[in-house]
């Protein structure tokens, strides 16, 4: 009788492992974008406070010199995001954050 191949002994084993690896792995998104006004302009050093409509969990950044934000290490689903600065009216909409990341620029409106 022959004896088994190592090779076939050690199939099984980095079958398992990499399941293993592939359970341990998160799955998280980035949202991107821009805060502009009503005219397209950019709208920088805009704050900015995204809400997990799930958990209930909330982060708040700020956009840089150019207006545009990110936000990394979400978990995909639909959140909240706010944003306000000065010389504009606060806004608030609905995003989906998907599994690749999701990108949505802000538009914010002129405070009279």
């Amino acid at each position: 009788m022959r004896a088994p191949s190592s090779q076939l002994m050690c199939t099984p084993i980095i079958f398992v492992l990499s399941l293993c690896l592939a359970a341990a792995q998160n799955t998280t998104a980035d949202l991107s974008g821009t805060v502009k006004d009503a005219s397209g302009g950019t709208v920088p050093n805009a704050k900015l406070s995204l809400k997990n409509a799930g958990t209930g969990q909330s982060t708040d950044i700020q956009s840089d010199a150019k207006g545009n934000y990110r936000i990394g290490g979400l978990t995909p689903g639909e959140y909240e995001i706010s944003a306000s600065a000065e010389g504009f009216k606060p806004k608030t909409a609905k995003v989906q954050v998907g599994g690749t990341g999701s990108t949505g620029d802000i538009f914010l409106e002129r405070s009279t």
